[in-house]
């Protein structure tokens, strides 16, 4: 296994661009996922990923403080272009986009009625906000 970690990059570090979409956007607290999608990506999680991560890495105060002022673009864009580390780019868009609602779910984000998109311009409309407590 080579150093190559999704904890390596850091997102907030970036400066963000205005982007009137995703300024105009919705926002991860608005219910972008569905239940059954994190449960289908918590079952992609442990076959794809689990023996190098853990949940806990990835998701929780670890996830809000990395990924909030981000879009839901960036962490997708990041595992589906780097996981699983021995063949990147190996799952399909609704896999990756299933094992983000699973981190959104873990995280304390609001479950919906509509799928999470695989699609990366819808994914760069949703912001990443701090969950409500």
């Amino acid at each position: 296994m080579s150093s190559v970690s999704i904890a390596a990059f850091s997102p907030a570090s970036r400066t963000q661009a205005q982007d009137p979409a995703t300024s105009s956007g919705g926002s991860v607290l608005d219910g972008v996922f569905t239940s059954a999608q994190a449960t289908a990506g918590e079952k992609q999680f442990q076959r794809n990923c689990d023996s190098c991560h853990s949940v806990s890495e990835h998701t929780g105060n670890r996830f809000t403080e990395k990924w909030t002022g981000t879009t839901l673009n960036e962490l997708f864009e990041l595992i589906s272009n780097t996981m699983p580390e021995s063949e990147p780019g190996r799952l399909t868009p609704e896999e990756y986009a299933s094992i983000v609602a699973f981190f959104l779910k873990q995280t304390g984000y609001p479950e919906g009625q509509r799928e999470l998109p695989s699609d990366v311009g819808a994914l760069t409309k949703i912001r990443i906000e701090p969950p409500s407590k």
